[in-house]
Order: C-alpha cells, then sequence, then structure tokens
C-alpha cells in the first residue's frame, strides 16, 4: 500500500524590482517515494486593459472601474496603482484587501477632461504581487472636444 505525506515548507523566493517584490511558497507531498512540488502563487487577469470613453466635452469628469481577477491558488495583492499623469487622471479607488484566488477586485479611475484637449491616451500603472506580471498597465482614451 503506498503511503501519502504532506510536508509544507516555506520555500520563499524574494525578488526586487524597485518598490516590488513578490514571494512564492511551495508544498511538498509525498507519494510512494515520489516528491511532488506545487508552487501557491496569485495569477492577475484583467479581460479589457484599456476603455475608450469615445468624444467627450472638456468640462465633464467620466470614470470607469476596471475589473481585476485572481485565477491563481494564492492571494492577489494590489499594492499600488499611480496615473502616468496626476492632472490628468484621478485613482478613485481600488481593491486594497487580498483578492482571493477565483474573486475579483477592481481599479475605478476619472479622467480629468478640463486639463486635456484632441485625442489623448492616458496610462495608468498597477503594481501587483503577481511574479509573472508585476505591473499591468491600464489606458483610458478619449477624444476632447472644447
Amino acid at each position: 500500500m503506498k503511503r501519502l505525506s504532506v510536508i509544507f515548507s516555506p520555500t520563499v523566493i524574494v525578488l526586487g524590482l524597485g518598490l516590488m517584490s513578490f514571494s512564492l511558497t511551495s508544498t511538498v507531498a509525498y507519494y510512494g517515494g515520489q516528491a511532488v512540488t506545487k508552487i501557491w502563487k496569485p495569477e492577475l487577469f484583467c479581460a479589457s486593459t484599456t476603455h475608450d470613453f469615445g468624444t467627450i466635452d472638456r468640462t465633464e469628469r467620466p470614470e470607469y472601474t476596471f475589473v481585476i481577477e485572481n485565477k491563481g491558488n494564492s492571494d492577489l495583492l494590489i499594492k499600488s496603482v499611480v496615473a502616468g499623469c496626476g492632472s490628468c487622471v484621478r485613482v478613485v479607488e481600488y481593491t486594497e484587501s487580498p483578492i482571493r484566488p477565483g474573486h475579483r477586485g477592481s481599479v475605478a479611475l476619472e479622467l480629468l477632461a478640463q486639463n486635456l484637449f484632441d485625442k489623448v491616451s492616458k496610462d495608468i500603472l498597477v503594481m501587483t504581487n503577481d511574479s509573472k506580471q508585476p505591473i499591468l498597465t491600464l489606458t483610458l482614451e478619449a477624444e476632447i472636444t472644447p
């Protein structure tokens, strides 16, 4: 008869990328003398990373909420959200609590049209603990009329 034993080993790998870092934890299970390792990590998924408001007036301040999903098997953390131009895009709010596997979070943004003109495209950086995609770039687009 084969015997199953499980050992939880806090194998931690830390990589620093400026302000970002992430860690992976593995679980080692022994089944019939064979070692099986499972890596626990979050996996960021965003179905759409660009939103086009179309043609808007300079007096408008349209908002849009991007949905972030965790398709991994460990909690996903949104560490920070930074607009490339703070006078053009305002971060309204984002999910600060851990996003459990299979659950969703969000990033709500506001385009400050009064500071813009013509066709615009503004990038927003979302820093996470996903080792494969530590930075997600979101884009807001619009054509501003006077």
